[in-house]
């Protein structure tokens, strides 16, 4: 079921593009995916997202276009306007991984570029309710994922953090969360 299901969804991110996400199997295997998540791209991220190869399959890689409509159809509220965001211009390496039982159960899917951001960790783990266990359904399907994914970086979510201090200042000190989370997207997300 999980090969079927993938190979449908690979389709449709290729037929229905995201636009800032680039993602698709890594050295032909359609348990994992690898791919680039950027922010409101300048030219040399649109370049790097464009000759972005995931594995050694050109063909798997399905470039997404961004809206800011959540699972369920809520909309993203954020602090910062979008040409604001402390992570414009970055490239942010994603990794997804699928258990066999997909879509029975979630992806596991982190980010592999180091980021200031309160709703994901030093390690890349990313909280989200959408991949959360008890609130996951087999009808959610990728591309609503990674739509999540854009939507987080424009609009963190401070109410539910996996950065309980990343949190707070995002809460109580905004222009100090903006010029830490640049900082750290000009040293490793550039």
């Amino acid at each position: 079921m999980a090969l079927r299901r993938l190979q449908a969804e690979l389709a449709d991110l290729e037929k229905n593009p995201i636009e800032n996400v680039s993602v698709g199997p890594f050295e032909d295997n359609i348990l994992h995916w690898k791919g680039t998540q950027s922010s409101s791209q300048p030219k040399l991220a649109q370049d790097l997202l464009r000759n972005y190869t995931v594995g050694s399959r050109e063909k798997g890689r399905a470039v997404m276009h961004h809206d800011k409509v959540l699972a369920g159809g809520a909309v993203a509220e954020s602090k910062v306007a979008k040409n604001e965001t402390p992570y414009k211009g970055g490239l942010f390496k994603i990794d997804v991984v699928f258990n066999t039982d997909y879509p029975f159960k979630p992806p596991k899917v982190k980010f592999l570029t180091k980021i200031y951001h309160p709703n994901i960790d030093e390690e890349g783990a990313i909280c989200i309710a959408l991949l959360k266990s008890d609130q996951w359904k087999p009808a959610t399907r990728l591309n609503q994922v990674l739509r999540s994914l854009v939507t987080l970086l424009e609009a963190p979510n401070p109410e539910d953090p996996l950065m309980t201090d990343i949190a707070e200042l995002y809460s109580s000190d905004l222009p100090r969360f903006l010029k830490t989370a640049k900082e750290h997207t000009r040293k490793f997300a550039m």
